[in-house]
């Protein structure tokens, strides 16, 4: 509940400093999540001031901080910036922001974890760089650094390649779409066990047998599908 009554907090607060602020009309867009903003502002920076003015009175425990630019900054983990498109269109380019402190520990590749943990997580990375980065040029150089990382990680290139092929298939516009569940569809069936690298073999010998399951009338009935191993 934490986060959602931050959320309310902040709109409550934001709400309050737009009724104050007399530019607000010049604010052509706004964006909050939880403590962060990220405004574009069609006046001066002096006008633009009176909102933190106004901000800083609204509560005394609430201080806001910000960043101006006319070039670029950054929001989250992205950098918003008058790139390419600016100068033919006049829309702004985002592309993915790291902080100085990131050391890339991703998770090693002689961790005991299973194989899909390693193919997941380089999977997640490579759409979230698709998704931060309208160029290609960007996106294709944090490809190229996160590679290098992990490969320094014990990763192999292979497999490496394999991923980064299959998972740049996809369009930008698909990863910037929610994926809404079906929350109708009934809960897997999981079959979870601890994970030790000599059982390996678990899931395929379950799926080989599974017509045992399917022969009985009850079991069919109880477990209409193979398990998801856990």
């Amino acid at each position: 509940m934490s986060p959602s009554l931050a959320d309310i907090r902040m709109f409550e607060i934001i709400s309050k400093i737009l009724d104050l602020f007399q530019f607000k009309n010049n604010i052509t867009h706004l964006s909050i999540y939880r403590d962060d903003g990220f405004v574009l502002f069609d006046s001066s920076e002096d006008n633009l001031m009176t909102f933190f003015d106004i901000a800083n009175t609204i509560h005394p425990l609430i201080k806001f901080t910000h960043e101006i630019s006319s070039e670029s900054i950054q929001f989250l983990d992205i950098t918003v910036f008058k790139g390419e498109r600016w100068e033919e269109m006049q829309i702004l380019d985002v592309k993915l922001y790291r902080k100085p402190t990131d050391n890339f520990q991703y998770l090693e590749r002689t961790s005991t974890h299973p194989t899909s943990v390693f193919k997941g997580f380089i999977t997640a990375e490579i759409i979230r760089f698709r998704r931060s980065c309208n160029n290609l040029k960007d996106f294709n150089r944090e490809v190229q650094l996160f590679k290098s990382k992990l490969l320094k990680r014990g990763h192999y290139e292979n497999e490496i390649d394999n991923i980064i092929t299959n998972t740049t298939k996809r369009e930008r516009k698909q990863t910037l779409k929610y994926n809404y569940k079906n929350k109708k569809a009934a809960p897997p069936l999981v079959f979870a066990t601890r994970f030790n690298p000599a059982f390996k073999g678990i899931g395929r010998a379950l799926r080989k047998h599974w017509h045992l399951i399917e022969q009985n009338r009850n079991t069919k009935t109880m477990f209409p599908k193979p398990p998801i191993i856990a």
